[in-house]
């Protein structure tokens, strides 16, 4: 650290602080409550773009207002939220362009943060920027308390924090410095994000193209009398797959597909339902076990393996932090073992429909309440292929259709038996699945390269704030006033602030 600067505590740079107020409903009718536009984490997703264009439209007290508008050079930060995978002490800068949205709306900000407001003397972008870089690094984690799911931070100690004061105007060069080298960060992500937009896009094209016929039309036209009409094949696979029943109850044909509002198949195609393309096994299509089989208090940090809605995603198992059951238990819940070559379907998300296959390296495992086991029949029909069907943008489709629920959408199993799958000859079906996995693996390695790209990219934005507050971003100025000399000025002033400066309860 310069000479010129000084370690000092976080506490001595604030002036005030105060929790957020969430009010009451925008058409609630009282003369004491006014207008409001409240910020809350949801703005801070994308509040680099946005600046909280997408406050909520509240109302609250007069009173309440005169104490907690935020004007600029505030800042609102994060006191209660955050998750398993993001701690709470998110915060974010108030500025102009923040206000010029409805500017005649005032800001506050939810009861979930706290808008802390400065001494005079010290450039507002420059603690936040520390702060942002603070957070980053982690050590955010040992000012935080709460359960795993909704965390607090603890302010007291979070005031505590130790801070770099560099002398006023180098803070500026410092900020100054900050946002020139991230603007160009900036416009390299944005590429970036462009070719993974059009990935993305090309990707949605080839699954389409592969589950309407386009994909294939010429390879089969060049065999049309030598493949086997869909209809055909599904008529036999349904015949063998009632031979082949061992179940312990009276076999009952499958469900066919709700075809009603499905385009025109090409010729020698079918509609089937997953039902019919699954196992004449029990449970060969099911769901995970609820609570009264399956309870938290069941899981172990060895043993047989869980499948979590975590753990699927679009053509890849992510077997990461599982979790597992004791080997006794699995006999108990065998109407829901996974096998490799399984596929898995996620039956809740936004939205749901995620399909992978089990890999073949992987173990015996049990799926949970949220995911759907699916067990090909596969004399008449290729996974790979299922897996390409199920993902395209036609079944995509059907499954958000069907899919219910406010706070999480979710499918039922009987209603996902139903969905119409697209169902050529085996031959075609291979065909498919070979063409689209090697336009598949193309697009992998430009995406590989994008994420590539973007974490070089973060990596720099670190090693950017880390040399802004060792003092190594900037030169210094030897006529700068010295960051003592302002701290002096400020601990002179703060019998003054102390004054105004309120209770640290939200």
């Amino acid at each position: 650290m310069k000479n010129s600067w000084k370690q000092v505590e976080l506490r001595e740079l604030v002036q005030s602080v105060i929790g957020g107020d969430w009010g009451k409903a925008p058409d609630y009718e009282d003369p004491e409550f006014v207008d409001v536009l409240c910020i809350r984490g949801t703005e801070l997703r994308n509040w680099h773009e946005e600046r909280g264009l997408s406050a909520a439209p509240r109302k609250i007290k007069k009173n309440s207002l005169v104490k907690r508008a935020l004007n600029e050079g505030d800042i609102v930060l994060e006191v209660s939220g955050g998750g398993p995978e993001q701690p709470v002490g998110r915060l974010e800068l108030i500025d102009k362009q923040s206000l010029a949205h409805n500017p005649e709306i005032p800001r506050v900000c939810t009861n979930f943060f706290r808008r802390v407001v400065l001494v005079d003397g010290i450039d507002p972008a420059y603690v936040v920027w520390f702060l942002k870089f603070f957070y980053s690094t982690g050590e955010i984690r040992e000012y935080q308390a709460g359960s795993n799911n909704l965390r607090n931070l603890i302010y007291p100690k979070y005031e505590t924090i130790s801070f770099p004061l560099a002398p006023l105007n180098e803070q500026q060069r410092i900020v100054e410095k900050i946002e020139t080298l991230f603007a160009r960060l900036d416009k390299g992500e944005e590429a970036v994000r462009d070719v993974q937009k059009l990935l993305t896009r090309y990707r949605q094209s080839v699954l389409k193209s592969a589950v309407t016929g386009q994909l294939t039309a010429d390879w089969r036209s060049e065999r049309v009398d030598q493949l086997e009409h869909g209809r055909d094949l599904l008529q036999r696979g349904l015949k063998l797959r009632k031979d082949k029943w061992k179940g312990r109850y009276k076999y009952k044909e499958p469900v066919p597909p709700v075809v009603d509002g499905m385009p025109d198949l090409p010729e020698g195609w079918e509609w089937v339902s997953p039902h019919q393309m699954s196992k004449p096994e029990d449970n060969s299509l099911c769901i995970g076990p609820f609570g009264s089989n399956l309870k938290v208090e069941d899981y172990r940090d060895e043993g047989v393996p869980l499948v979590f809605v975590r753990h699927i995603r679009a053509k890849n198992f992510n077997g990461l932090n599982p979790k597992f059951i004791d080997e006794s238990k699995t006999a108990e819940l065998a109407s829901h073992h996974v096998f490799p070559g399984d596929l898995l379907i996620t039956k809740m998300g936004e939205p749901p429909g995620d399909v992978c296959i089990y890999p073949d390296d992987q173990p015996l495992a049990v799926i949970t309440a949220d995911c759907i086991r699916f067990a090909a029949f596969e004399p008449i029909v290729d996974k790979f292929f299922l897996e390409v069907v199920i993902g395209s943008p036609v079944v995509q489709a059907q499954i958000k259709k069907i899919a219910k629920g406010v706070a999480q959408q979710k499918v039922t199993l009987a209603n996902f038996k139903q969905i119409a799958l697209p169902f050529p000859s085996l031959d075609e079906q291979l065909e498919i699945a070979s063409l689209v996995d090697d336009a598949m693996s193309k697009t992998a390695v430009l995406e590989e390269w994008c994420e590539t790209e973007l974490k070089r990219s973060a990596s720099l934005r670190q090693s950017i704030l880390k040399d802004a507050f060792a003092g190594k971003l900037v030169p210094q100025d030897p006529t700068d006033e010295p960051a003592s000399a302002l701290l002096a000025r400020i601990a002179a002033e703060k019998p003054t602030a102390k004054k105004t400066r309120r209770k640290t309860s939200a």
